[in-house]
């Protein structure tokens, strides 16, 4: 999702995510299997795009270890989950910058949660 949200922010330009991927891994370095790596990428991230258009019901899957470890809250986390929710609240069919379905159930897209357990969270409390 993270990859996702990247290429859809950067308007589809695949070299500007290539470009952020490979000096964050390696110091820009490419070669020819990058290229066929990129190439297969391209056509992953443009059908999950048309995918979630024709999406109007997902599963989002917390990872409660990442947002609140040792129990806290983590603001950084929260922050980069509500990015993707909203990303996925304008990319899914019914969101937003879509039109609506006529069966969407309250007018938009529908998202499960589901959690992971945070093992240092006491589950009493």
């Amino acid at each position: 999702l993270d990859r996702l949200l990247r290429f859809s922010a950067s308007g589809g330009d695949l070299s500007a995510v290539r470009a952020a991927e490979s000096e964050s891994l390696r110091g820009g370095a490419c070669s020819a299997e990058d290229d066929s790596f990129w190439a297969d990428i391209h056509e992953v991230l443009l059908g999950s795009l048309r995918l979630l258009k024709d999406t109007t019901r997902t599963v989002y899957f917390i990872n409660c270890a990442t947002l609140l470890p040792r129990g806290v809250l983590k603001p950084g986390a929260l922050r980069a989950m509500l990015r993707k929710l909203r990303f996925l609240d304008g990319a899914l069919g019914g969101g937003r910058s879509g039109t609506l379905p006529k069966v969407a159930v309250g007018g938009g897209p529908e998202v499960l949660f589901y959690c992971s357990r945070a093992p240092a969270v006491d589950a009493a409390t």
